[in-house]
Order: structure tokens, then sequence, then C-alpha cells
């Protein structure tokens, strides 16, 4: 069960790649409405969290719980 997982999961994430290089720069950078944001910042986001998240996993194994 774990092989096929992992089949699929590397399937998903080859077809992800061809679909995230297909995006062109202007598509990236377009902003559908001055208060909404772009598809580039919204992945800088999502980045910038996922970093902040691992950092306070990190804290916490190590038993820092300020945060």
């Amino acid at each position: 069960m774990t092989e096929t997982l992992a089949k699929q999961l590397t399937q998903i994430i080859k077809q992800s790649q061809v679909q995230f290089e297909s995006i062109s720069e202007k598509d990236w950078n377009n902003k559908p409405s001055p208060e909404k944001w772009s598809k580039k910042e919204v992945l800088g986001h999502l980045a910038d969290s996922a970093m902040n998240n691992i950092h306070r996993f990190i804290r916490i194994k190590q038993g820092d719980q300020t945060n």
C-alpha cells in the first residue's frame, strides 16, 4: 500500500510541476483587482508560512513553548 501511495504522490508531483511551469510570467504577476494578490504573492505567502511553521515545529520539539 505504501509503495502504491508513493507512486501516486510522485505522479501528482510530476503533473503539478508541468502545470506549474506552464504559467507565464504575466500570469504570475497578474492581480485580478488592486486588493487581490497575484499568484506570485500567494505562493510567496505560502512559502513564508511553511518556513515559519517548520521553525515553530523545531522550537517545540526542542522544548521552546514561547511561540
